[in-house]
């Protein structure tokens, strides 16, 4: 699926004479939604039928270009270092409970 996605962005690329580099794509979205249900039956004891379903899926995958916002456009002189993430817990009280 992935593979696919890359050569739809390539192509999409080629016929509105984009410059691509397929490298810089991250997937922007992936997700899985209900398809068609094909409904079979399958004999049972004593002349009955139970009714099987054969569920189908469309899975999308997404891929797109990371654009820069521009607070990393600008130089903030941190290059190279990796950005820092918010701590877990960062909505605690700093003070400890008293029980």
């Amino acid at each position: 699926m992935l593979e696919s996605a890359i050569a739809n962005a390539r192509y999409a690329a080629d016929q509105a004479s984009a410059p691509f580099d397929e490298r810089t794509l991250v997937v922007s979205e992936a997700y899985v939604d209900e398809g068609p249900t094909m409904k079979r039956f399958r004999p049972r004891a004593q002349g009955r039928a139970s009714r099987i379903n054969k569920r189908t899926s469309h899975i999308t995958v997404r891929v797109a270009q990371p654009q820069k916002t521009t607070a990393e456009e600008a130089t903030d002189g941190s290059e190279g270092q990796p950005e820092r993430l918010p701590t877990r817990h960062h909505h605690r009280a700093q003070e400890p409970l008293v029980r």
